[in-house]
């Protein structure tokens, strides 16, 4: 009876609250499955180690929680070895690290992004910010960061520190500016001026050109300007900006150009289709797509060339060698050896009789006309000789 009353009880509390049951798997004495999340790598090995499974989304999020709880020495060190590993993948846990309290950590970051490169506006003006604001040596990798990319407007910010900034950072700024541009004004802040003027000035004339056949009526045509947009990375803004409505274009091939434009204009932003994608927007209207799930390959024969793809070019190269190798393999059986002997016989004797005739006259025609060749040949002698 004293026993009776607790289980009682606690049936009933299991009544009321289920959750407070025990799982089948604890009353059976095994360990319940808990989900544990991947942990943060606790040592700077470990954290270059991650850097082979990138870019995996969880060994980015370990690299970027490492990155920001390591100490400045230990960051510090990730960060040069994924720049002289040029670990591109590892951009987006590196690019938070251009605001680092330490500037030591800055400058591994600057340089690390100097080799795997900055491809966004926020990077940009995140780079600026420290060409205009960080102490000299971390401005310098700065303005060479910047002259590392191809975004044309990086040009004014370090038009600015020619003259404004100390040598070294002017210094940087000229070696950032000649590499960028592919000219050369020397120390001229008014040249280069003047110089990236008229440059705007030529690239809004050629974006207003692309902007026209944008909306041609052909989809060959906007493609071609979309991708000729896209190439003009120094005019990055404008061309999101009109590229972006092309996006919802009616036709899906354009839709696909579109998308992938401002993927690598703006890869923060905007993802790459992927390439099932891009193949079904590609496909010409009216073709049906085989589904070999729902028909078979049956229904994959009546929808796709057969020649379409590689597979279907072995099928019927195996489909050919496997029925010359039926009929090699019966002709080698000694019945249709005997019926192909007989077979060969009577075709041989019916050309036969059709020939025969025909063998005949020809036989016939030869005679007369040598017969006749040689009378003449006879009545031309007699005629010679003398009387």
């Amino acid at each position: 009876m004293k026993l009776l009353l607790p289980l009682c009880l606690a049936s009933a509390l299991t009544a009321a609250d289920p959750s407070v049951a025990p799982s089948a798997a604890v009353a059976a004495g095994a360990k319940p499955v808990v989900s544990v999340p991947a942990a943060t790598p606790g040592t700077t090995e470990d954290a270059i180690a991650i850097l082979s499974r990138l870019p995996d989304a969880i060994a980015l999020a370990q690299l970027n929680d490492y990155l920001v709880g390591a100490s400045s020495e230990d960051a510090g060190k990730v960060l040069m070895h994924i720049a002289i590993s040029a670990v591109r993948t590892a951009r987006p846990a590196v690019m938070p690290m251009l605001s680092h309290r330490d500037p030591q950590v800055v400058d591994r970051a600057l340089r690390a992004v100097t080799v795997i490169g900055w491809n966004s506006t926020a990077a940009r003006g995140q780079i600026e910010r420290l060409l205009a604001d960080a102490p000299p040596v971390v401005a310098a990798l700065a303005a060479t960061c910047l002259g590392s990319g191809d975004d044309m407007r990086a040009v004014p910010a370090l038009i600015d520190k020619l003259t404004k900034g100390p040598p070294e950072v002017a210094g940087a700024s000229l070696a950032a500016l000649q590499r960028l541009t592919r000219v050369d004004f020397k120390s001229d802040a008014t040249a280069w001026g003047a110089w990236y003027q008229s440059y705007r000035l030529e690239a809004a004339q050629r974006l207003a050109v692309q902007a026209d056949l944008l909306y041609a009526p052909e989809a060959k045509t906007q493609i071609a300007a979309i991708q000729a947009l896209a190439s003009m990375r120094g005019e990055r803004s404008e061309a999101l900006d009109l590229i972006e409505p092309m996006s919802r274009a009616e036709d899906p091939a354009v839709v696909m150009a579109a998308r992938q434009a401002l993927a690598t204009l703006e890869p923060s932003e905007y993802s790459m289709p992927t390439a099932t994608e891009v193949v079904a927007a590609t496909q010409p209207a009216g073709v049906a797509k085989a589904k070999t799930a729902d028909g078979g390959v049956m229904n994959y024969l009546a929808n796709q060339g057969l020649f379409d793809t590689w597979y279907g070019m072995l099928l019927t190269a195996f489909t050919g060698i496997l029925v010359l190798s039926g009929v090699l393999f019966l002709l080698r059986t000694t019945p249709v050896k005997n019926a192909t002997r007989r077979i060969g016989r009577a075709v041989l004797a019916g050309t036969a009789r059709i020939i025969r005739p025909i063998t005949t006259r020809i036989r016939k025609g030869t005679d007369r006309m040598v017969r006749s060749f040689s009378q003449k040949k006879a009545n031309v002698d007699t005629t010679k000789k003398p009387g």
